[in-house]
């Protein structure tokens, strides 16, 4: 059932969560989120760790007209129970110069399309980085969302000038005969090189979006896994709705998709997926 607040240590007061997509918040929304704090709530407002708002110590007889003045500013809750928690994404191409993927307009698509979906066997949760950076967080979430960058040098172009190699982190570019290579096995697609390739780049990339599933913290905490490579926006929209059935189809009452990712291996999810 969706909830929009919970009971503070005292029960006769409570903490309103919202829900903020990606934690893009508007101007005109803050004056609202001002005012009901300082009249309903301890003249207080915490930031939670998935970029969601939540006003502590109202009082639980004030909470609808609390929450009432916040829908009117387009503040809304279900950002907890058995649904799609705030979605999690990094600016992206919005400002980030290593971002290699548009994060908010899938981060914002996956929230249209879900966030009223409250009957998942457990939380969901998603996070979206633009880099392999990862500063999302992406690998500790059910589903994680990375833009990759598949790198390959065309040595009719190459000039041994050495800026890749210099500008690869990973050690993952070597120069031989005037000529760069790349070691795959080092390589973790980040297109760092092609950048400092510059305008007449000589290294050709194919830039997407990569697909993991079943992480998760708290007391077993589990790394996702790599289950798709290079997508484009609408396919990585479609595979990750496609887990979201699965993940109610076949889920267990509390499981992650983490647990349904141990249960049914992750070869066994690929193959009922098509992948």
């Amino acid at each position: 059932m969706r909830r929009s607040y919970f009971s503070d240590r005292n029960p006769n007061f409570s903490t309103i969560r919202l829900r903020v997509p990606l934690g893009i918040i508007y101007p005109e929304q803050l004056d609202t989120l001002k005012g009901v704090a300082q009249r309903y709530g301890r003249d207080r407002i915490h930031l939670t760790v998935r970029k969601t708002v939540e006003i502590p110590g109202i009082s639980t007889s004030d909470v609808p007209a609390a929450l009432e003045e916040l829908a009117r500013a387009g503040w809304y809750s279900s950002s907890f129970g058995n649904n799609l928690r705030n979605v999690v994404a990094c600016p992206g191409l919005y400002s980030c110069p290593n971002a290699l993927v548009d994060t908010a307009a899938l981060g914002l698509e996956l929230d249209s399309a879900f966030a009223d979906c409250d009957d998942f066997p457990a939380k969901v949760k998603i996070a979206i980085a633009g880099c392999p950076n990862a500063c999302s967080h992406p690998l500790i979430n059910d589903i994680g969302v990375v833009g990759v960058s598949r790198v390959e040098i065309d040595h009719e172009r190459c000039t041994g000038c050495g800026s890749c190699k210099q500008a690869c982190r990973e050690d993952a570019i070597e120069l031989r005969a005037d000529k760069a290579y790349i070691n795959y096995d080092r390589c973790i697609d980040c297109g760092d090189c092609a950048r400092e390739c510059g305008e007449d780049s000589a290294i050709n990339q194919k830039v997407g979006y990569r697909i993991y599933i079943g992480g998760k913290m708290g007391r077993h905490p589990r790394f996702a896994e790599p289950i798709a490579d290079l997508l484009t926006q609408a396919q990585a929209l479609r595979l990750i709705e496609s887990l979201l059935l699965l993940l109610c189809a076949q889920g267990k009452p509390d499981e992650r998709l983490a647990n349904l990712v141990d249960r049914l291996t992750l070869e066994g999810i690929k193959k009922q997926l098509g992948l």
